[in-house]
């Protein structure tokens, strides 16, 4: 699961069944081999998430004393720190990392009771609230989350369905099921359990027209339409036999998007759990498979170092990232 990959994921009756037929991908048309630039950085210490705002790299930090890091773009010098950990006013005894991103430099974050939208000002190098929405005990594991409107927040948790997302109308105070069924691969799978099993991470395209996720269990890829319609359902063909539950691995590790294409980084190896450091045999993800929005694979960009953190600039020029072993850095990577 993801949870043992990024030590904090909470993501990660009879299966339902798809009705979009899954496409095996067996090779990609182009294979290109990168190389990264390492830039030192003040104040990281395990960044488990990260997004190119329109003037800042935002992280999100699971270790360090404050919960978010701002780098500014322009020379990737470090801006500042915000939220501190604790029960004080202003603090915030946890956060999702997966936070999501809404435009300029606002973004949705997930707290303990809470989701709070919120602003960084570059210049006043402050964070501001600018809006607070507190979520029924029933989405305690609301997690994953994006919006595709002003309304309604989608995500993943625990609550059970046989749908893939979890809707929660911000106006309505009310929760239902989004998306289409589970993917079927063939075996029997508890509704209680169907999230668990399938854990996944999403990213949405800027329009916002449509979204996509990636699975950390299976080699499984889907594209979705804004109405939550699948679009299509890839599965990269790695040998892996999906109902046999000792055949478990670390498949997709993070998923990134522009308008143009979707970047979805892989690892595709045996999972084994690492401790609350970040230590252990950890398996690396060396991989970036980029696919266009109709689900035909483009190329598989090979990397010269592994990443835990990424994300794609919007003219899908390169690449940002950071792993566990590199502390006070970051990784550029040019595509083009």
């Amino acid at each position: 699961m993801r949870l043992l990959y990024l030590l904090l994921s909470l993501v990660f009756c009879n299966c339902t069944s798809s009705k979009t037929e899954a496409t095996s991908i067996q090779k990609f048309p182009k294979k290109v081999n990168l190389s990264h630039e390492k830039i030192q950085t003040p104040n990281l210490y395990m960044v488990a998430n990260m997004k190119l705002m329109e003037d800042v790299l935002l992280i999100a930090d699971i270790k360090s004393d404050k919960f978010f890091h701002a780098i500014e773009l322009s020379n990737f010098s470090y801006l500042g720190s915000y939220i501190k950990r604790g029960n004080g006013p202003n603090e915030e005894v946890y956060i999702n990392p997966f936070f999501s991103y809404l435009k300029g430099n606002k973004f949705l974050y997930r707290g303990k009771s809470s989701i709070k939208i919120v602003e960084i000002n570059s210049k006043k190098n402050e964070l501001n609230i600018l809006e607070k929405i507190n979520i029924p005990s029933e989405l305690f594991n609301f997690q994953h989350l994006f919006c595709l409107d002003t309304i309604e927040i989608l995500g993943v948790g625990d609550y059970p369905r046989n749908k893939e997302f979890i809707s929660y109308n911000r106006l309505k105070k009310s929760i239902s099921e989004f998306g289409p069924a589970f993917p079927d691969i063939g075996i029997e799978i508890s509704k209680e359990m169907k999230n668990a099993y399938f854990g996944k991470i999403i990213s949405i395209k800027p329009d916002r027209k449509k979204f996509a996720a990636v699975h950390d269990r299976f080699p499984i890829f889907r594209i979705y339409k804004k109405s939550g319609e699948l679009v299509k359902e890839l599965r990269y063909e790695n040998g892996q036999d999906f109902k046999d539950m000792n055949d478990v691995r670390l498949n997709f590790t993070g998923i990134k998007t522009t308008n143009k294409y979707i970047y979805t980084l892989y690892c595709g190896k045996e999972n084994v759990p690492i401790d609350i450091n970040g230590q252990g045999d950890r398996p690396k993800s060396t991989e970036i498979f980029v696919w266009d929005w109709d689900g035909n694979p483009i190329k598989r960009l090979i990397l010269d170092i592994d990443l835990f953190a990424f994300d794609i600039s919007p003219d899908d020029s390169y690449i940002i990232g950071s792993n566990l072993e590199s502390l006070n850095a970051l990784y550029k990577i040019m595509i083009n």
